[in-house]
């Protein structure tokens, strides 16, 4: 073949990739609906990839996601939906047409990601869920006060041992250990102390689980973008399954798990998970307890270290607030009699600050649903196709200005009782909403309270000279404080 039949071919095979491209990423034009402009291949990807909170907000501001909008993520169609009408529909009036996550895909050996909450779907997820939610009612979440209270306490004192020294610290990293320790307490059934432990096992493992270089994310984009016939007969994964941590880290809980059934119990989420397998040995099997107890590590670690961690910074840059949670507290301690369960409770302004910090430093950039069946947008021509991922864009609505007045300015009075109303529904989404909402949120908002209120009544906590303005950068998809240090300084007595 000479040397122009090849130039022929090229020019074919150049020809035919425009067009192939041009097709995928016309696939919302054909359906009215508007997007920024796609990059051949990529599509919006690569722009997702650099900041996926503020790339939403571009498309939210400018491309028509405070309504509804389309982006590419390569040549896969994804709907961003911003209006709160239309949120409340996909969500919970018309739930059964979006009843799954964006689907993983999960190779067959995989029993532990497949069978976590969050990845089920369907039936399955609607079982594990009815079953689950037992053990994450008020009274078994007040049941682990305790354990969480002794790991704030742990934090507390070595903050205190410190404060001779004029020491300033990371919050992330110190607030990670508190929750590390308060997840190894409650899902795992074993103490810890990370924050001491110069060279802590579980923490390494836990480390290193969330370790997320370029290959990881490499792996996932592949994986999503090629043809489920594909997926299935080569049986592909998301994500590696079988990793010397994760394997780790299933063993601890075996062994939790075993020594629980010949011992004591505690109260805590293995309590639950084992009484909820006596009910249901059918489903809630060996790979569907460590999958649950593996999802507290996935949702709950870097997620309340990374909230408390903003709380702390907003409680310090404001201190006519902190004196304030710190009278309040005093109160309710007081009139409950000693700091328990039901004093931090009904501490509202403190409620109003963890609230107005989720708000504010939106961790979580997005929720996603995946279409279950074709449906029809209200008051629109547009018609979502099953299968099609729906993106709501959570940051953006947590810092419209049409929904929250001077949306960059700390006020936590917008969620004291009283005002609540007058908030837009469904434009405040820190764990979801809906039957797919977060399980776990009062666990999480405990722990939040605990160690807010266990730090407050210890320490008055300051911003570090030249580190007085808020610097984030992004961690897989949450915004995390950077370089942030924080000083905290023992009260007098």
């Amino acid at each position: 073949m000479d040397w122009t039949a090849w130039a022929l071919l090229l020019a074919a095979w150049v020809l035919l990739s425009w067009l192939y491209n041009k097709w995928r990423h016309n696939y919302w034009a054909r359906r009215g609906v508007p997007s920024a402009p796609a990059t051949p291949l990529f599509g919006h990807m690569h722009k997702l990839m650099e900041n996926v909170h503020f790339y939403n907000d571009e498309v939210y501001n400018k491309y028509g996601g405070s309504v509804f909008s389309g982006r590419y993520e390569m040549f896969i169609p994804v709907l961003v939906v911003g209006d709160p009408e239309l949120i409340k529909h996909i969500t919970i009036k018309d739930f059964d047409h979006f009843t799954d996550h964006r689907k993983l895909h999960f190779s067959s050996k995989d029993n532990t990601w497949r069978h976590m909450l969050f990845s089920a779907e369907g039936d399955h997820w609607k079982r594990i869920r009815n079953i689950m939610t037992p053990s994450f009612s008020s009274g078994k979440i007040k049941g682990m006060f305790n354990l969480v209270n002794d790991r704030a306490d742990a934090v507390v004192k070595h903050l205190m041992k410190k404060s001779d020294t004029n020491y300033q610290f990371d919050p992330s990293t110190i607030f990670g250990g508190f929750s590390l320790d308060a997840i190894a307490s409650c899902a795992f059934g074993f103490e810890t102390n990370t924050i001491e432990d110069e060279n802590p096992e579980f923490k390494n493992a836990v480390s290193k689980f969330f370790d997320m270089d370029i290959w990881v994310g490499l792996r996932y984009l592949i994986v999503s973008s090629l043809p489920l016939s594909v997926i299935k007969f080569f049986d592909l994964s998301s994500f590696k399954n079988d990793s010397p941590e994760m394997v780790y880290l299933q063993n601890i809980m075996k062994q939790s798990i075993l020594l629980r059934k010949e011992g004591i119990p505690r109260g805590d989420f293995i309590d639950g998970l084992l009484d909820a397998q006596k009910k249901h040995p059918d489903i809630m099997q060996m790979d569907a307890i460590l999958s649950q107890s593996m999802l507290f590590i996935f949702a709950g670690y870097h997620t309340t270290a990374v909230t408390s961690s903003f709380a702390a910074y907003y409680i310090a840059k404001h201190p006519h607030y902190q004196e304030r949670l710190r009278q309040e507290l005093h109160e309710k301690i007081s009139e409950h009699g000693s700091f328990n369960y039901q004093a931090i409770m009904d501490c509202t302004l403190l409620d109003a600050v963890i609230e107005e910090t989720q708000r504010m430093a939106s961790i979580g950039a997005f929720m996603e649903r995946e279409c279950t069946k074709d449906y029809k947008l209200p008051n629109s021509d547009v018609t979502i196709s099953k299968g099609t991922v729906i993106s709501i864009p959570v940051w953006s609505l947590h810092h419209d200005p049409r929904y929250w007045p001077e949306p960059n300015t700390f006020k936590p009075e917008r969620f004291f009782p009283e005002n609540k109303n007058e908030n837009t529904p469904f434009t405040f989404l820190p764990f979801g909403t809906g039957p797919r909402m977060c399980i776990a949120s009062r666990f999480a908002q405990m722990e939040l309270k605990i160690l807010i209120s266990k730090l407050l009544l210890s320490f008055s906590l300051e911003l570090v000279p030249g580190k007085e303005e808020l610097q984030i950068t992004q961690f897989l998809d949450m915004l995390v404080p950077k370089d942030l240090m924080l000083a905290a300084k023992p009260l007098k007595k």
